[in-house]
């Protein structure tokens, strides 16, 4: 597994204090599967060389979009633990 993170084929995370681990989509991507958001986003510089650029400027648009939701899903709960509903 070492070998696999060395070479890039996989990479981990580490989320809530547990590894995950993901596979490259550039090595399994050519069997018609649609890669994901997070899988670019872990994968991003490996599949630039890969991905047409119009591909790239979508999937860097729904991270920025899943971003601000997220930032405004966090200053609304923020808001209302400070202040009431």
């Amino acid at each position: 597994m070492a070998r696999m993170l060395q070479l890039r084929v996989m990479r981990r995370w580490q989320s809530d204090g547990q590894s995950q681990y993901y596979i490259n989509p550039a090595y399994f991507i050519a069997n018609g599967k649609r890669l994901t958001l997070d899988l670019f986003m872990h994968f991003q510089d490996e599949l630039q060389p890969l991905l047409p650029p119009e591909i790239m400027q979508e999937f860097l648009r729904q991270a920025r979009d899943k971003a601000v939701l997220k930032s405004d899903a966090n200053a609304e709960a923020e808001r209302i633990v400070n202040h009431g509903s």
